[in-house]
């Protein structure tokens, strides 16, 4: 019963609206119309073109309108009537009037936006246009949630005075320079700091970084504020939009688009992102000057998230963000993600149904392939971001974040559906064979994407981070302690066999000597006096005596002749942190260098297990594996250990260290300094290469390796992934 009543509220409520709309069709022709008294219109020039952009103070709300458009509107003074405005705009502009058709809409959207009123009419107009409101459940979107807090004019009507020789020319082009600057230099050094980059995301910096984040964006929507209220405009709202969860800060700088000069306008939009490049071309300087590993690498995590994710996405034009507008104005496009929007949606129309456009305003005319191609985009970028903060989501919330995606896919697709819908509800009625057309090219559509799904081999590869090294090279040890005096080779040099290494000093051993010497000598005095005094007993324990102390002075003086390490074989000699060497004390036993065949190389790769698990058949294959800017060599990998761990085994992959790998801090060592492990345990491989390519390496010579696998199809693939990532959730789910 109560559904039933519901239905009948809704069919009710359409014919109101209906009926609404039917009233003031009717009697259009004898109505007067009034604009909102504190309507304000500043004329805009595109492309020789001109345009009105509308200002609605009491909403904070500003409209676009074209130059015919506005000739009709600026009439209705509440005492002009419908029919006499539509004739002196005829009249006015002849051949470029609107039809009347046009003018009955632009009526109608006026009213719905309530920037006009009808003087002589009782029909209430928000009857006809509640079903343009948004609805309930968009409000709802995890993905998307604004939380306003109000007017900030006194914050920077304040701030504004204090910062304006900061937005001086001579201030601007300074800054514009150090960009420039901090540009240049970001690609000189871009793959150090790219493998140090990893640990922005790391568990032990996410404090850190959200802090940073909030920083930043606060700055970033400071500079937008400040830059508008310096050429005019003002700042009415400000707030934050929560982007899953995720704190962006945001200012409403509408006011900019009344700016006559668009070179002012792009300067407001274009604020936020020159401040937040400016902090990361200052901070990459000081990542260059300063010696602190510590300070280095939180630099380089405010360097991405000041300069890389502002570039991604405030930049980014497909999102209605800084780089959106930029490209308007550039362009001279207004109104250009709804444009594109539209005329992507009349593009699937015509594919899917056959409808052809009726639109002719003049930007579609002279932008078309523009618009056009902005559309694909866009639409093409929205569904990139539902699904990734689908996965994110999901990801980071795990049983909760599942929930959060669906709610938030649910909300973006539902307004979608239900106007496809209505669209192919209205067109059955009109048009049945174009429904015919509309199924017949969903279903080859759905095919080919099963085929390819199917058939198509899995493109996807993993990049893992490698290092060069030799293949069980001969260990050289010491054969005595003491402190290395002296090295005769360096380090990477060939030797021959026979060639002095090192020696080394140990007075100890020089006194040990002596002492062995004297006890020695009293051994044998006691010797010969039992045997002169004719006691046997006595003799022999003094020369056993004599044999012990004389076994260990041959150990001793053995010792002392192994003070300078000889090569056993030929070779290129490996000595690890040889500047350090010299003067340090090593224990008997203890590792001092290597010697390595120069052809018998191996590369050392550090695989993440879930790689491992997505790109089977890894062993017995061939990798490609890339060093820096040096041509890509070809590998086979011969082994992988199958227990993944947060061991290091090389420390020249570590974020620390310049490497690209994440770790963490534990325990101090032997000598009290730091430590680390691995955030995320890992696989190691072997992989062998060519013997010519072999040649061309060096040791520890880091790079990059491509790991591919062709025995999965993409949705084998797919699947594969979804199912790996559902068990992880759930086994993770299970721990509470």
């Amino acid at each position: 019963m109560e559904l039933a009543s519901q239905a009948r509220r809704k069919r009710l409520k359409v014919v109101r609206m209906v009926a609404a709309y039917d009233d003031l069709t009717d009697e259009l022709q004898r109505s007067c119309v009034r604009l909102g008294q504190d309507l304000v219109f500043c004329p805009q020039d595109y492309q020789d073109t001109y345009y009105f952009h509308i200002e609605n103070p009491s909403t904070s709300k500003f409209y676009r309108i074209s130059y015919p458009e506005y000739v009709f509107v600026s009439q209705f003074d509440g005492k002009t009537s419908y029919a006499k405005a539509f004739a002196i705009s005829a009249q006015t502009l002849g051949q470029e009037a609107l039809t009347e058709s046009k003018a009955e809409e632009l009526i109608f959207w006026l009213l719905k936006n309530q920037l006009a009123t009808l003087a002589d009419h009782s029909v209430d107009f928000q009857t006809a246009s509640a079903s343009q409101s948004v609805p309930w459940y968009q409000n709802l979107n995890p993905f998307w949630i604004k939380l306003p807090f109000g007017d900030p004019t006194k914050i920077f009507r304040w701030l504004e005075p204090r910062t304006r020789w900061m937005t001086s020319s001579v201030a601007i082009g300074l800054g514009v320079l150090l960009i420039l600057l901090g540009l240049v230099f970001g690609i000189q050094n871009f793959e150090l700091i790219y493998r140090s980059s990893a640990s922005v995301i790391a568990p032990q910096n996410l404090a850190f970084s959200l802090i940073i984040w909030c920083l930043l964006k606060i700055l970033h929507e400071l500079a937008h504020g400040i830059a508008c209220l310096k050429h005019g405009g003002s700042v009415r709202d400000c707030g934050l939009i929560l982007v899953l969860f995720a704190p962006m800060a945001y200012v409403d700088v509408s006011s900019s688009w009344r700016f006559k000069s668009r070179w002012k306008r792009i300067g407001v939009a274009a604020a936020g992102m020159y401040a937040e490049l400016l902090v990361a071309s200052m901070c990459l300087f000081l990542w260059f000057l300063t010696p602190s590993a510590i300070l280095k690498q939180q630099l380089v995590n405010v360097i991405v998230l000041a300069g890389v994710t502002t570039v991604l996405f405030n930049a980014n034009p497909l999102m209605r963000f800084d780089g959106y507008y930029l490209l308007s104005d550039l362009l001279k496009i207004p109104n250009l993600f709804a444009s594109g929007s539209e005329a992507f949606r009349e593009q699937m129309r015509w594919v899917f149904l056959g409808l052809k456009s009726n639109r002719n305003c003049v930007e579609i005319r002279n932008h078309k392939s523009v618009i056009l191609l902005y559309g694909y985009l866009a639409a093409a970028w929205k569904i990139f971001i539902c699904v990734g903060l689908s996965i994110a989501a999901a990801s980071l919330f795990h049983g909760l974040g599942i929930v959060i995606a669906i709610v938030g896919v649910v909300s973006w697709v539902v307004k979608p559906i239900q106007r496809i819908v209505e669209t192919l509800l209205h067109t059955q009625k009109t048009r049945p064979h174009a429904v015919v057309r509309t199924v017949g090219i969903s279903i080859c559509l759905l095919i080919t994407i099963l085929t390819a799904w199917l058939m198509v081999p899995n493109p996807f590869s993993a990049n893992c981070p490698c290092i060069v090294d030799f293949q069980d090279g001969l260990k050289i040890r010491s054969e005595s302690f003491g402190f290395v005096s002296e090295l005769h080779v360096r380090d990477g040099e060939r030797v021959e066999k026979g060639d002095p290494i090192l020696t080394i000093t140990n007075p100890e051993l020089q006194t040990e000597l002596v002492e062995l010497k004297s006890e020695l000598e009293i051994h044998q005095t006691r010797e010969r006096i039992a045997i002169e005094s004719g006691d046997p007993n006595a003799a022999q324990l003094a020369y056993a005596d004599c044999v012990a102390t004389k076994n260990l002075l041959d150990g001793k003086r053995d010792e002392l002749r192994h003070v300078t390490l000889i090569a056993p074989r030929e070779g290129k000699i490996i000595i690890p942190r040889i500047g350090e060497l010299v003067g340090k004390f090593i224990q008997k036993g203890e590792q001092v260098a290597t010697i390595n065949d120069d052809v018998a190389k191996e590369i050392r790769l550090s695989i993440s297990p879930d790689q491992v698990d997505f790109l089977p058949g890894l062993e017995g294959k061939k990798i490609t594996v890339v060093f820096g800017s040096r041509r890509r060599i070809s590998a086979e990998l011969v082994r992988l250990n199958p227990k993944a761990s947060q061991h290091i085994d090389e420390e020249k992959l570590i974020a620390p260290n310049g490497g690209s790998l994440a770790v963490h801090e534990s325990s101090p060592d032997q000598n009290g300094g730091a430590s680390f492990k691995l955030v995320d345990p890992q696989v190691i491989a072997i992989a062998v290469p060519h013997s010519d390519d072999a040649k061309s390496l060096f040791a520890g010579e880091r790079g990059y390796a491509n790991l591919e696998s062709s025995s999965l199809t993409l949705g084998e693939f797919a699947v594969q992934c979804f199912d790996d990532w559902l068990t992880r959730q759930i086994n993770y789910n299970r721990q509470f």
